[in-house]
């Protein structure tokens, strides 16, 4: 609702950044239209004035640079997630808006994701994200909002919203206990 796909019910919904906002869908495959994952990332490249450079460093950065002559749904559900955020990412957004970014990932691929997001929020990008995966949610987001019948139940920051919560308890799996390792090397 926030990107203007659905309509809502009741209520209303108004998104200064709709001019600059990007969509990550639950499904990536809505975002591929090319042959290749090398067009995919240029796709947008003239309207939104990124290099080619930027097309290989994002490529590196999220482990497809081995992939760009691949097609996109040749790529594993695993890969296609990464790629989908990656032409999102170059586009430059202002509101980022990830529904169900892990979906899919192993680990080390959800910490290439979590550095991303982070990375976008400390640019100044405002980042909101539906998810599932109570782990990610904990170590990444800032706040956490529950929903329940269509609102906005609770928002606090995400150590507090997570600290002795009797129904969301992220667990330490694969995902946090590499993200741990990693912030403690830094």
């Amino acid at each position: 609702m926030i990107a203007g796909v659905q309509k809502l019910d009741r209520g209303a919904c108004v998104n200064v950044l709709a001019q600059r906002q990007a969509l990550l869908p639950q499904d990536p495959k809505g975002l591929f239209v090319c042959d290749t994952v090398h067009e995919e990332l240029a796709e947008w490249q003239h309207a939104c004035g990124y290099a080619d450079a930027d097309v290989d460093a994002i490529a590196q950065a999220f482990g497809l640079a081995e992939r760009l002559s691949n097609h996109p749904y040749d790529l594993s559900g695993g890969q296609q997630q990464p790629l989908a955020l990656a032409k999102l990412l170059l586009t430059k957004p202002s509101l980022l808006l990830l529904d169900e970014p892990t979906k899919g990932l192993d680990p080390q691929t959800k910490c290439q994701v979590a550095k991303a997001i982070q990375g976008q929020a400390c640019a100044g990008v405002t980042v909101v994200m539906a998810t599932h995966d109570l782990p990610f949610a904990a170590l990444v987001a800032d706040e956490a909002t529950m929903l329940f019948d269509g609102e906005s139940a609770a928002t606090q920051p995400a150590p507090e919203f997570f600290a002795d919560n009797l129904f969301y308890r992220p667990t330490c799996d694969s995902f946090a206990k590499q993200w741990l390792e990693n912030e403690a090397d830094r």
